[in-house]
């Protein structure tokens, strides 16, 4: 059973701090890899500035060389807003074998059950 850290996010732009974080938990909880969860538009903010042709992109540039950091495009290919609970049990889903790390940074923790029916 691999153990996979998701990093979700708009990645506009991809920066050092995403990238260290998820150095961080890939060695700390001893992951397989990390996917790059990358949002078309988040719920939560304004609409990305960078078109998320370009983000994924981007993206890819920051994690080339690194070979357990991936990138999922699964949120990009819906091509509407989405809702990480949706996405994680789809991906739970779609890969029964795996263990899943849900990997979130302080800024976006405080905000994630601003919605009671969550």
């Amino acid at each position: 059973m691999k153990r996979i850290g998701i990093l979700g996010g708009t990645f506009d732009p991809p920066h050092y701090a995403h990238l260290l974080m998820a150095e961080q938990a890939y060695n700390q909880l001893e992951l397989d890899e990390i996917w790059f969860l990358l949002s078309y538009q988040p719920t939560h903010k304004a609409e990305a500035k960078t078109t998320a042709k370009d983000r994924v992109e981007m993206t890819k540039a920051a994690i080339e060389g690194n070979p357990a950091f991936h990138i999922s495009t699964v949120e990009v290919e819906r091509k509407e807003k989405s809702y990480t609970l949706q996405t994680m049990k789809m991906i739970k889903e779609d890969f029964p074998n795996h263990q899943f790390y849900f990997i979130i940074g302080g800024g976006d923790m405080l905000n994630i059950y601003r919605n009671g029916t969550i």
